[in-house]
């Protein structure tokens, strides 16, 4: 114990002159477990949110779902004895504004009695739903989103004509309580009673109508419970059930794609920042040496010497995981109101003792690791070696203890790392890549340091100079390039990503897409539709495809519970076009297409991602569920598709006599010029009020924006790991300034001008830097086109002004941070300097 408060006095004792040359360690650390703690932070907020607002954000303790077709008698009837219940529908639709004479894509929903179940439906002004939607003076009452209202500037009181009905509008909806069920609006809603649907003409056989029954159970049901004899009773093939702890459609899926990119962006944030506080513990051990050295002369044991800059290497980075926790605690509480606004989600900000102690686990065992070994090596050093280590370096074997604790450490953060995150095998993956990654840079940098030995020496002796001075002692190549690296990369594989999509949706699909698609058009209304289309100019190829919507209700004679792939295809109903011919665009890869007329038994034809997801061969048979009917159909071709021309492609083909007899509505899609989308409106509202026409031109735009805001969020995330990098980089030339001083110095005694030091640094920094950039592009690039061309089958643009604009980051930041310092070292006199040697 007097060992240990002796070593503490000391190492107290040294900070007296305050934290000069921490700053860089300070600041990778406090970034790496900023970065952490905000992921972990943001994460559980929103988890817990959910968690605690189940109810509310679901408006039920359960929802039975499904599409095309309403419930069952004997369905309802067993909800309606579970607890109170009520039936919310939604469609898209058209609808009309005569006042501001206007038409706009709406979502329809109609709700019934005793919605909400749970929370509270905000209207301006204040009313009861059943009130407000009542039937007076001849009209029903609606209620409209307030994007809709601000749009157009709806007073209180105004009609809107949806279907064959005209709506009386009597509030605007300020908050829904189930919003977030919704998901992200791509049209706004407009609220109408159950019973005015009914009469409104929309719903017809085949429609695409969404109804959802929700439940609010008897006291004392559990949910699962529930969940579990509603399956047993009429099986879990035709019906969706969610309970509240699944409110919100898709937030797992993204809360765990999100949160792994995040993870991953977090750590290697705190590993390139691991680099960094190496490099920081190095250079001020090497500033040390000589204390070190003056120490082991006077008795000090290796002991004495590692515990006394151990304890300052742990007070260091307390203060370092303070300063983290302090940041990342303000990242939640700034996108709080993002969250509210984009989900609805009402989160609470509050301090998660969980990600607070795994990102200050995290940040100690990261600083632990990459400070314990430079530290290893400066105790093994013998006091003389110490001396000569600025001239002849020291390759010393450190003990088998440091390596023991250093393996400890790693297995630790694995640990740490697998159990709090949904994937570990992806997180593993990562984990391997950033190894390789990590391990290719490293050697790369070596196999710089052993060309620039190699190759012949420049005649100019300013350039001649700067080659040697790459595999020079103490050049922190290494470093530079590993830190550089790895942040560049990422940037190049986000942004290459990032432009690739964009670029397919802004200038590739305008040029062959159409414009307009119509859904929900009955069998009967096509040829009309067709024949009032043409009567308009401006508008071109027109196409159509009947449609069906039905669920994968069994796989070769099994259930889809029994099938190893759990897919969304087994868990959603699915759209199944009915065509004679093969699509446009379409290419048969396996088997063979049905003939036009064939009258055989039931064929289908799936995509190849769906094939390859499903698990699924030519041979295989698929069992579907269509209008309370089932069949068995034989997949006979697998086909690939060009989704890209935005043409009535669906991953589900049906021979034309497999749903014979059934209700089937059609699609169909026009090219029109923007000049005659205002005369296409209104044909469509006042002849065909049940169909809905989808503007891709909008949709496009919007899904545009969100790419955009998208790629705003990931470059912002992959720019905290490039932050690390240009700290670490930062560091690392700080870590040779005194080296540069010195060679400075000795040059110029040696007759050499200022001018030429400069030039000589340039160089070195240059080819650094050139050849780091060119890597990275490579790397995250390459990364980039295995996503676009593999995963998301989409066409290859190179990104070359970011690749480009990326090599000029990497010279500027390299040779900006190397000039700094170089100023300093050229502005140092050589007598003052040569004084202190």
């Amino acid at each position: 114990m007097n060992v240990l408060l002796q070593n503490a006095r000391y190492a107290l004792r040294e900070f007296r002159v305050g934290l000069q040359g921490f700053g860089i360690f300070l600041a990778c650390l406090s970034l790496g477990v900023a970065t952490m703690m905000s992921v972990g932070s943001l994460t559980t907020m929103i988890e817990t949110a959910i968690a605690e607002n189940g109810r509310n954000l679901l408006g039920g303790d359960v929802e039975v779902h499904t599409r095309g077709a309403d419930l069952p008698g004997e369905v309802t009837g067993f909800l309606q004895q579970s607890g109170v219940v009520t039936r919310i529908r939604r469609l898209v639709t058209m609808s009309q504004l005569p006042e501001q004479d206007a038409i706009q894509l709406t979502m329809l929903k109609a709700i019934e009695a005793e919605y909400p179940l749970y929370g509270h439906l905000q209207l301006e002004p204040e009313s009861a739903p059943e009130v407000a939607l009542s039937r007076r003076s001849g009209h029903w009452g609606a209620l409209i989103d307030v994007d809709l209202q601000k749009r157009f500037d709806i007073k209180t009181g105004s009609i809107i004509a949806i279907g064959d009905l005209e709506y009386q509008v009597r509030g605007v909806i300020l908050h829904q309580p189930d919003a977030a069920v919704q998901g992200i609006k791509f049209a706004p809603t407009v609220i109408v009673g159950g019973e005015s649907l009914d009469d409104s003409g929309l719903i017809k056989a085949g429609s695409i109508v969404r109804y959802d029954y929700r439940v609010k159970l008897d006291s004392g049901v559990d949910p699962e419970l529930w969940r579990s004899r509603f399956e047993q009773r009429f099986g879990s093939d035709q019906y969706q059930i969610r309970t509240r702890n699944e409110s919100v459609p898709g937030l797992d899926r993204i809360l765990e794609r999100v949160g792994l990119f995040l993870s991953v962006i977090s750590v290697t944030a705190l590993v390139v920042g691991g680099v960094g506080i190496g490099n920081a513990v190095k250079s001020y051990l090497a500033r040390k040496r000589e204390v070190i050295a003056t120490l082991k002369c006077l008795g000090a044991t290796r002991s004495d010497i590692f515990g006394i800059y151990f304890i300052q290497i742990l007070l260091l980075t307390t203060i370092g995981a303070v300063i983290g926790v302090f940041v990342g605690m303000l990242v939640p509480w700034l996108l709080s109101e993002v969250l509210q606004q984009w989900w609805s989600l009402p989160v609470k900000i509050r301090i998660y003792p969980l990600p607070l102690v795994h990102a200050v686990l995290f940040g100690f065992c990261i600083a632990l690791l990459f400070s314990i070994w430079p530290l290893a090596t400066a105790v093994a050093t013998p006091a003389a070696g110490l001396f000569r280590s600025r001239v002849v370096p020291q390759n010393l074997m450190v003990g088998g203890r440091y390596v023991f604790i250093s393996v400890l450490i790693t297995l630790m953060l694995l640990l740490m790392t697998v159990s709090t995150v949904r994937n570990p095998l992806f997180v593993a993956s990562c984990f391997l890549t950033l190894g390789a990654v990590l391990w290719f840079l490293g050697g790369l940098a070596k196999g710089l340091k052993w060309i620039s030995k190699k190759i012949p020496l420049p005649v100019d002796p300013r350039i001649r100079l700067a080659v040697t001075n790459i595999h020079r002692p103490g050049m922190p190549l290494v470093s530079i390039v590993i830190s550089l690296g790895i942040g560049l990369s990422l940037f190049v594989a986000v942004a290459s990503l990032h432009s690739n999509v964009a670029a397919q949706i802004s200038r590739e699909l305008p040029k062959s897409s159409p414009t307009h698609f119509f859904i929900d058009v009955q069998p009967y209304q096509l040829s009309s539709l067709q024949q009032e289309i043409g009567k308009l100019s401006g508008i071109t190829h027109f196409e159509n495809a009947a449609m069906v919507s039905a669920r994968i209700t069994g796989i070769n004679g099994q259930g889809v519970d029994a099938w190893p792939q759990k897919t969304t295809e087994l868990q959603n109903t699915q759209r199944i076009a009915v065509m004679p011919e093969l699509p446009p665009g379409n290419s048969v890869i396996a088997g063979q297409w049905w003939p036009v007329d064939y009258n055989g038994p039931p064929l289908l034809s799936l995509s190849e991602h769906t094939a390859e997801r499903l698990g699924l061969t030519v041979g295989d048979k698929l069992t579907l569920t269509a209008n309370g009917r089932t069949l068995t159909g034989k997949l006979a071709a697998i086909r690939r598709v060009d989704w890209g021309s935005m043409s009535i492609n669906f991953r589900f083909v049906a021979s034309p006599n497999t749903f014979a007899g059934q209700p089937q509505t059609h699609v169909a899609t026009v090219s029109a010029e923007s000049t005659v989308e205002t005369a296409l409106y209104r044909l469509v509202a006042g002849q065909f009020p049940n169909v809905s026409l989808i503007n891709v031109r909008e949709i496009m735009s919007l899904v545009q924006s969100l790419l955009t805001d998208m790629g705003y969020a990931i470059n912002a995330a992959a720019a905290v790991t490039i932050l690390a990098g240009a700290l670490v980089l930062a560091g690392a030339i700080a870590a040779g300034q005194y080296q540069r001083i010195y060679d400075a110095v000795i040059l110029k005694v040696l007759g050499a001008r200022s001018m030429d030091v400069l030039v000589c640094y340039i160089f070195e920094y240059f080819v650094v830097s050139a050849v780091t950039g060119v890597i990275a592009v490579l790397l995250g690039g390459g990364a980039a086109y295995f996503i676009v061309s593999g995963l998301m089958e989409l066409p290859w643009v190179l990104p070359t002004g970011v690749m480009l604009a990326t090599v000029g980051v990497s010279i500027a930041l390299v040779i900006g941070l190397g000039l700094v310092g170089t100023w300093q070292a050229l502005a140092k006199k050589p007598a003052r300097v040569l004084r202190t040697e």
